[in-house]
């Protein structure tokens, strides 16, 4: 079974190849070459076949389906939050979704946490206390507070009513590490951070105090989440890997392997059962909470208009990378997922996934079916946090380029200004 699996994946790959070497071919032919013959009908004819054969063996061979060209209809931008002077790491609605909450700034700076009249677009208020770039910020699910991580090693809470400081979370290593990430449990009880050191701390927000200090990372927390029903925090590190955390116990439920670089953000479905990843190299991973599996990979598919999820029935692949197909290429040589994946988030009905990534762009993927909804352009910068409103007809986009966006992702018209 495994030399015919092996056999499968090789023939796959072959094909694949030769739709790329095609491609390759005809940009190469000359004016002169195409007016004297024949040669470029013939290399697109062995093109289309090439491709005819490659979705053939992707769907009877191997169980991969290649999924289908972008949506024509195109989500519009709403409106442009400016009033950030430095990057903007993190945005983050309010539960009843009519503010919004961004942090940024950049190290050696006083950070920076807006709160922003979604309707009207303008500022609400600043909130003043950090003493380096604010990476992260989240709202409790009753709404009266925000939290916020910082390069500078603390994690404040902010009465939102007020924009008064709270309180300040502080570790041992407070001054020596950075704060990279922060999330509430589902009943507000708790918080969670993870830093630079690769521990993860959770904190009893009534008290302040740490409850527990979670050392399995090797390296630098970049993204932490808790689960709908609050019994499991998932975390995605610098050193390539994600933990599923027992929240009541402590313990390790489970390690997801899969990334072949640092994972940037981890999120759950609304109905906990699938667990979204965006990574350093380039791709998104859908897993199996259950069962801890990897259900899809997004990756840079060949053309354009043929980007999508490559979904495997068997739960574990084969899912082929770029690297794979075409030895000595990166997965920059196609067009889709062309950067760093910094944020992904799923829409509150959880058919939609949202990422943002280095190479500027918002993509909207299709759940169920894997299809790329649409790509989302505009910003000048990286994005390096993306967020659904609480109806989900909004998507809120941060850059590096300071600004934050609005889009309208529920009709894909213009809103008026």
């Amino acid at each position: 079974m495994k030399r015919l699996g092996f056999v499968r994946s090789l023939a796959l790959a072959l094909a694949w190849r030769s739709v790329w070497q095609a491609t390759e071919d005809m940009g190469k032919l000359s004016d002169k070459e195409d007016e004297r013959g024949n040669r470029r009908r013939a290399m697109k004819a062995n093109l289309r076949q090439g491709q005819g054969l490659m979705r053939w063996l992707g769907l009877t061979c191997l169980g991969l389906t290649v999924l289908s060209p972008l949506s024509a209809q195109q989500p519009k931008l709403r409106d442009t939050l400016k009033g950030h002077t430095e990057a903007v790491w993190s945005v983050a609605y309010s539960p009843d979704g009519k503010t919004l909450a961004s942090g940024g700034g950049l190290g050696g700076k006083p950070g920076e946490i807006q709160l922003w009249d979604v309707t009207t677009g303008k500022e609400q208020a600043t909130l003043k206390g950090h003493t380096d770039g604010v990476s992260s910020v989240a709202y409790s699910p009753d709404g009266k507070t925000l939290a916020s991580g910082s390069f500078d090693g603390t994690i404040k809470l902010w009465d939102v009513a007020t924009g008064k400081e709270r309180a300040t979370l502080a570790g041992i290593l407070n001054g020596y590490t950075g704060v990279f990430c922060v999330a509430y449990s589902p009943d507000g009880k708790t918080l969670a951070s993870g830093c630079d050191t690769g521990e993860i701390d959770v904190w009893d927000v009534a008290t302040g105090k740490e409850q527990a200090k979670l050392w399995v990372h090797t390296c630098r927390v970049d993204s932490v989440a808790y689960s709908p029903d609050g019994k499991t925090l998932a975390s995605g590190s610098e050193d390539r890997k994600i933990k599923l955390w027992d929240v009541a116990t402590g313990k390790e439920r489970a390690t997801l392997k899969g990334h072949s670089d640092v994972v940037r953000s981890v999120a759950y479905s609304p109905d906990g059962k699938t667990l979204a990843s965006g990574s350093r190299n380039k791709t998104i991973k859908l897993w199996d909470v259950a069962t801890g599996k990897e259900q899809a990979t997004a990756l840079p598919v060949l053309g354009a208009s043929t980007v999508g999820l490559l979904a495997s029935p068997f739960g574990q692949g084969p899912i082929l990378t770029a690297s794979a197909l075409y030895p000595g290429r990166t997965q920059d040589t196609f067009r889709g997922l062309t950067g760093i994946v910094y944020s992904v988030a799923f829409s509150p009905d959880g058919k939609t996934l949202a990422s943002g990534s280095e190479d500027r762009r918002i993509k909207l993927w299709d759940v169920a079916t894997g299809k790329e909804r649409a790509t989302l352009k505009g910003h000048t910068g990286e994005v390096l946090s993306v967020a659904f409103s609480p109806d989900g007809k909004t998507l809120a986009s941060g850059s590096r380029d300071g600004t934050i966006k609005l889009w309208d992702v529920a009709t894909g018209k213009q809103a008026g200004k």
